[in-house]
């Protein structure tokens, strides 16, 4: 793995969010899958508040670079 690639997928992810209008603590973790794909997870704003209940705490954003695809997945 990359970390250039890596960082590219956490931007990428980030912006997506953004315009959607979803709102994000940091990057969690980032996984490569494949050439060029990465799964980006997001905690939810505010799932690090002990006292807040956030269900699910995160999102997941699927980034391949190559096609320039951005998924968000559903929450399981």
């Amino acid at each position: 793995m990359n970390a250039m690639f890596e960082n590219r997928a956490i931007s990428a992810a980030k912006a997506f969010t953004i315009e959607r209008g979803l709102r994000f603590e940091e990057p969690i973790s980032v996984q490569h899958l494949a050439d060029g794909r990465y799964q980006v997870t997001l905690a939810v704003e505010g799932a690090s508040d002990p006292n807040a209940v956030i269900d699910p705490p995160e999102f997941i954003v699927q980034v391949d670079l190559e096609r320039n695809e951005i998924t968000l997945m559903p929450a399981m």
